[in-house]
C-alpha cells in the first residue's frame, strides 16, 4: 500500500489515499479519508471508522450506556455527540454483531468477515441542500479523481 497525500487547490482539504497499484479493486468513496474527517484539536482527533463502528454497535445492540460511561475517550465521545444530534446508521441491516472466535465482532450479515467501519453509512452521508441532493461517497470519489490528476475544470463545469 502506498499513501498519497494531496492538496486540492482552493478547497483547503488534504486527502490521504491508501491504494495498491497492483489491484483492480474498485474504491468505495467512503474509504477516501479527508482531513475534514478529523477533528482539528490534536487531543480530540477521532478515528472516523471507529466512530462509525461505535454507532453501529449502539444501533445493533443498544450499547449507548456502555459508551456513555466511556465519554472521556475520543471515539465514543464523537460517536455519542453525533448520536445525540440525531445521526443514525442507514445500512445496519447489512451487518450483525456476533461472537466470532470467542470475541464480539461486527460482521457482514451471514459471514464471519470483520467489517470496515467506513462501510457503515450514516444519515449525514446523504445531505440535502434545498433541491440538491448528493451522496458523500460520490463527492469523495470526485475529490480523489481531481487529486490523482483529474481535471478540476471538468468537474467545475458540471456543477449542478
Amino acid at each position: 500500500m502506498k499513501s498519497i497525500p494531496a492538496f486540492i487547490k482552493g478547497l483547503g482539504i488534504l486527502i490521504l489515499i491508501f491504494v495498491s497499484f497492483s489491484t483492480t479493486t474498485k474504491i468505495d468513496g467512503m474509504e477516501v479519508l479527508l482531513t475534514t474527517d478529523l477533528n482539528s484539536k490534536q487531543r480530540d482527533q477521532y478515528n472516523e471508522a471507529s466512530v462509525r463502528l461505535i454507532m453501529l454497535d449502539i444501533t445493533l445492540s443498544g450499547t449507548y450506556g456502555y459508551f456513555n460511561a466511556h465519554r472521556d475517550e475520543v471515539n465514543p465521545r464523537e460517536a455519542l455527540r453525533r448520536w445525540d444530534a440525531g445521526v443514525r446508521v442507514r445500512n445496519a441491516d447489512r451487518f450483525e454483531r456476533k461472537i466470532v472466535a470467542g470475541s464480539w465482532r461486527h460482521t457482514y450479515k451471514g459471514t464471519t468477515t470483520k467489517i470496515d467501519g467506513m462501510k457503515v453509512r450514516l444519515t449525514t452521508d446523504l445531505k440535502s441542500r434545498q433541491r440538491d441532493q448528493y451522496d458523500e461517497a460520490s463527492v469523495r470519489l470526485i475529490m480523489l479523481d481531481i487529486t490523482l490528476g483529474g481535471t478540476y475544470a471538468y468537474f467545475s463545469a458540471h456543477r449542478g
